[in-house]
């Protein structure tokens, strides 16, 4: 009876967080006996990706009304939310009721005289969004686990082909020519046959690093071959030139890495992270190594990278030559993988606008989303409302926008599909958003913790080793979403990606273990709890996995902090009572330099429409 009553409760609540939706705009539609006028009051206001909460005061300020971020100062998922704006003479009411539809969000307004009004995101949106969050990421497993299917069942088959089946796959599967064409599929199936291992890391996407010392001379044969036919399809795809002859590599300090890039790969919300579900990179200190993504070659983006690579080698150019020309085919291709995922929100149609004829010049290339609104702003009529998440949203459609007079229509639709973005005219107002925003949300993280990482290296000029420490425990999305486009934290992305089982390893020590890693003893491995020796080993394996061959041995690792004005180095070794050489290896901390400010460029008039 009881659990009865709380869900019908339950559901009451939910029905009335509903019912404040589009509050703004029934103001003036129910009736009210004294609608707000100061709503109708026309604004003009600018925002670069801002916070909603610094949004809020300065339209407050602008326009004279209590406006609100968030359902209380806690709420910062909706307070920190980040927003583009470009609007001129537009009504109060009508942008307030634009952000709102882009935002997923809704306006709840006060019962005093006169009236404020709150701007937050429903706890029942939010707890929608997950939902969908979590129903999209299983479509994703389910898909790379289909495609590393694929991938191992045609490499099996791939073994030992012939010039004649290798042309015909030009033709009938060209996903697998991808591979196919420099011997690569036939060399890597025969070392994942000779290697259970390795096979099961690929079948699974489990993460897996293998010395060639500890593996059985056969396989060792077939991983050189391997790195060869890495190296060779590496420089097809790419369009650099092939390997010089460096001799046999000293097979002793081989390493293959299996899936270590999946936790970046797992962090982008793209629909095409789906069908890369892997990654094989091989290491060969002083030589040429070889690194892959491993796709799902019945992809289409796999089959247009056959393509392109067998009419590199009909025409004996490199890919990169050509590339631009068959974008169109490149973006079908992705487009029809797209579709086919069926993530995200749908794509709306947009029939043909008379409005929208107009003729619009970009001032730069710039791809960036805020800085193509702020051109089309200036250069039109047309006021702009967007969504602002941070770079994690990257996509593999290429696009560079146009320079010269493009059509206004044209140039939405084609910023679209690389932007992963719907829009929609609303009278004067262009809206936009992501179609993937419920999966964004999920990577937000707060500003008073991105403030602090800010401050100190605006202050100091540089981050400490621990700062880095801190910020390693953030999700590879949450780097990419937060810091990667960050115009203060970005040049720590990739010294912290770069670093990341070593700072993720710091990032578990205690007080006192950090401060033994920095004595001339250093810190003894063996008093790690397992979940930091799991950390650890992770790290020892990449530098050298010899000093784990031993479990009798005595590792100690230390660490080293060096400044030079106010930049900062840090040197690390990893000794063994049993292996002769340590493990050395050092991080440079990244400075930050003031950015020079912008000089004031005159507006241009509008355009007439």
């Amino acid at each position: 009876m009881m659990r009865k009553v709380f869900l019908l409760v339950a559901v009451v609540l939910l029905c009335c967080i509903a019912a404040t939706a589009g509050a703004v705009e029934r103001a003036s539609e129910d009736g009210e006996k004294k609608p707000d006028e100061r709503l109708l009051q026309k604004v003009t206001y600018e925002a670069e990706r801002k916070c909603v909460k610094v949004i809020m005061a300065d339209l407050s300020k602008l326009a004279g009304v209590s406006l609100r971020a968030g359902s209380g100062g806690s709420d910062w998922q909706s307070r920190d939310r980040k927003m583009t704006l470009f609007v001129k003479d537009v009504p109060l009411t009508n942008l307030m009721n634009s952000m709102a539809r882009v935002m997923k969000f809704t306006w709840s307004k006060s019962k005093g005289d006169p009236p404020s009004y709150r701007f937050y995101m429903t706890r029942k949106t939010l707890l929608d969004a997950e939902e969908r969050r979590l129903k999209q990421q299983q479509i994703i497993d389910d898909r790379r686990a289909q495609g590393r299917d694929n991938l191992i069942r045609a490499f099996k088959d791939a073994r030992n082909l012939s010039e004649q089946d290798l042309a015909k796959l030009k033709e009938e599967d060209p996903g697998l020519y991808l591979y196919a064409s420099t011997g690569f599929a036939s060399s890597f199936g025969e070392f994942l046959e000779q290697v259970p291992e390795a096979a099961e890391a690929v079948a699974t996407g489990r993460e897996l690093t293998l010395k060639a010392a500890n593996l059985p001379p056969p396989a060792q044969q077939t991983l050189l071959r391997v790195l060869q036919d890495t190296q060779n399809l590496d420089s097809a795809m790419s369009g650099s030139q092939s390997p010089s002859d460096e001799g046999s590599p000293n097979i002793d300090r081989v390493s293959i890495h299996l899936n270590r890039d999946s936790g970046m790969m797992e962090s982008i919300p793209h629909p095409h992270a789906a069908l890369i579900f892997g990654s094989l990179n091989i290491e060969s200190p002083g030589q040429r190594g070889g690194s892959l993504p491993l796709l799902d070659i019945r992809s289409n983006l796999a089959k247009m990278g056959g393509k392109m690579l067998a009419r590199s080698q009909a025409e004996k150019r490199p890919i990169n030559e050509y590339q631009k020309e068959i974008e169109p085919e490149i973006k079908d291709a992705i487009s029809s993988d797209t579709k086919e995922l069926n993530l995200g929100d749908s794509v709306l149609d947009h029939p043909d606008d008379p409005v929208l004829k107009v003729k619009v010049k970009l001032e730069n290339s710039d791809r960036r989303m805020e800085s193509i609104l702020k051109s089309l702003a200036k250069s039109t009529d047309f006021s702009f409302v967007a969504d602002a998440f941070g770079s994690a949203m990257g996509s593999f459609a290429p696009w560079t926008p146009a320079t010269g007079d493009v059509e206004l229509q044209k140039l939405l639709a084609d910023m679209a599909e690389p932007h992963q973005l719907n829009w929609e005219r609303r009278g004067t107002v262009l809206e936009f958003r992501s179609r993937y925003w419920f999966v964004q949300i999920a990577a937000m993280v707060s500003e008073d913790l991105l403030d602090k990482w800010r401050q100190t290296l605006k202050k100091t000029g540089t981050l400490e080793l621990a700062d880095l420490a801190d910020m390693a425990r953030l999700t590879p999305m949450q780097l990419q979403s937060n810091v990667m486009g960050d115009e203060v934290l970005s040049g720590a992305f990739y010294q912290i990606i770069s670093n990341l089982d070593l700072l993720k390893t710091l990032s578990s020590l205690n007080k006192t273990q950090w401060k033994a890693m920095f004595t001339e003893a250093g810190l003894d491995l063996s008093l790690l709890n397992d979940e930091q020796w799991k950390l650890m080993q992770k790290v020892i394996s990449a530098k050298n996995g010899d000093l784990l061959s031993n479990s009798d041995a005595r590792l100690t690792f230390t660490a080293k902090r060096d400044q030079r004005d106010k930049r900062l180095f840090y040197s690390f070794s990893i000794t063994s009572s049993e292996v002769p050489d340590p493990i050395r290896w050092s991080l440079d901390i990244p400075t930050y330099v003031e950015p020079p400010k912008e000089e004031a460029v005159p507006e241009r008039p509008p355009v007439e429409r």
